[in-house]
C-alpha cells in the first residue's frame, strides 16, 4: 500500500483527522475490494469538508506466480 498525506490527513467537518486508523478499516472492512471500500470510506467521513490536498491511494495484491 502507498499513499499520500492527503488520504491520512484528511479533516471532517469536526475537525476529526481520518488518520492510519481510518484508511486501515476502510481497508479491512472489505478485502474484496480494499481500494474502493477504502475511497467510499474516506468520502463518507470527509462529508462536505474541504479538500485541502491531493490524495493518492495504490494497492499492490502480490500473488505467487
Amino acid at each position: 500500500m502507498i499513499y499520500s498525506d492527503g488520504v491520512t490527513e484528511q479533516f471532517d467537518l469536526h475537525g476529526n483527522m481520518f488518520g492510519i486508523d481510518g484508511l486501515d478499516r476502510g481497508i479491512q472492512a472489505d478485502l474484496t475490494q480494499p481500494g474502493q471500500h477504502a475511497r467510499s470510506t474516506l468520502e463518507s467521513f470527509r462529508g462536505s469538508a474541504l479538500i485541502k490536498d491531493e490524495g493518492t491511494l495504490c494497492l499492490l495484491d502480490l500473488q505467487d506466480c
